[in-house]
């Protein structure tokens, strides 16, 4: 494997894990609305449901992709571990919208 084949795959990972690293902090950081909590999280979902097919179809394309075994099967492993990320986080997601639609009645009452 070259070096700007690992190279490539680092900057890979490192791009998808920021972005999704951005996109919960934006639901993490959402008003204190309800309304706009669930809408939020509802984007941020969409969005990471987004980037879980794209890195599918990157996975399909490795796999049927020509070239060096050991290489395919580095980037592969890769885009699984970011598959797998991305989807932890759009569990976390989805939690995150059940409990703030559940607490939609509390008031918040300050001094």
């Amino acid at each position: 494997m070259s070096i700007s084949s690992i190279s490539s795959l680092s900057n890979l990972t490192k791009s998808v894990v920021s972005s999704s690293k951005g996109t919960t902090s934006n639901s993490k950081s959402a008003g204190s609305a309800s309304s706009s909590t669930t809408s939020t999280n509802s984007s941020t979902t969409s969005a990471l449901e987004s980037q879980k097919a794209s890195i599918q179809k990157q996975i399909q394309e490795a796999n049927s992709s020509s070239g060096d075994e050991k290489t395919k099967q580095i980037k592969i492993k890769a885009l699984q571990t970011q598959l797998q990320t991305v989807e932890t986080e759009i569990t976390q997601a989805e939690t995150s919208s059940s409990s703030s639609s559940s607490s939609s009645n509390i008031i918040d009452v300050k001094a």
